[in-house]
């Protein structure tokens, strides 16, 4: 992984290495369309995650955020010293990557802002009345009554 020295200067990698780096952006990729498929559920019917795992989510995904930009300096390195054009297109390939990645972590980040409106303490924190009111409206919204 993409990391910094303690003098805060980022790593190098050689372009031998962009095949791994490549794999491991598309594994991210894999791991946050689960965790899209996961959120899902939890959109349509809310108040069924709680605050830390929703809070959790977001330092995770922030994280992810911020180290694209490594990885992003790291493919930006790679451009300015290329020389083939299968150095070019594998450059280009793990850009598209990250870009792919990029979005998914806007799209899942979107989800937990959501999500953290919609946890179990949310809803403990509402009087009877106010959380029946709101159940009764998203059964009309959904059309089920």
């Amino acid at each position: 992984m993409l990391d910094v020295t303690e003098r805060g200067e980022q790593n190098w990698y050689p372009i031998s290495r962009i095949g791994w780096f490549t794999d491991h952006i598309r594994e991210g990729i894999d791991v946050i369309r689960g965790q899209i498929d996961l959120f899902a559920p939890a959109l349509d019917e809310p108040y069924r995650l709680d605050d830390d795992t929703v809070n959790h989510c977001i330092r995770v995904y922030e994280n992810q955020r911020e180290d694209l930009v490594l990885f992003r300096n790291q493919a930006d390195r790679w451009q300015r010293e290329l020389g083939t054009t299968e150095q070019r297109t594998a450059v280009n390939t793990y850009v598209a990557a990250i870009d792919e990645l990029e979005k998914l972590t806007g799209d899942v980040l979107m989800m937990c802002a959501t999500l953290s409106e919609q946890t179990i303490e949310k809803l403990m924190a509402k009087s009877d009345e106010e959380a029946g009111r709101e159940a009764l409206m998203r059964l009309v919204r959904d059309g089920r009554i």
